[in-house]
C-alpha cells in the first residue's frame, strides 16, 4: 500500500472508481458556473486508464478548460 497518497487513509487503501458520466457531470455543472480551470486530485488519477478517459472526454466537451492534477508529496 502507499503510504504517501490519500488513497490509504481515505479510501482504506482501495482504489475507487467514480464513474466517468459522473466526474464529468460535475465538471459540467463548475463550468456553467464559471469555472475555468479544474484540480484532480491524486485519487482520480491512480487509475491511468479511468483517467485518461476523463481527461480526453473532458477536453473534448470543454476545450478551453485548463486542468492539472494535484500531487500530494
Amino acid at each position: 500500500m502507499c503510504r504517501h497518497c490519500p488513497v490509504v487513509p481515505v479510501y482504506n487503501g482501495q482504489f475507487q472508481v467514480v464513474q466517468p458520466d459522473i466526474v464529468l457531470a460535475d465538471i459540467a455543472g463548475q463550468v456553467r458556473q464559471g469555472a475555468e480551470h479544474i484540480t484532480f486530485g491524486d485519487p482520480v488519477f491512480n487509475g491511468p486508464t479511468h483517467a485518461v478517459r476523463i481527461v480526453e472526454a473532458l477536453h473534448k466537451a470543454h476545450p478551453m478548460l485548463t486542468l492539472r492534477r494535484h500531487h500530494q508529496d
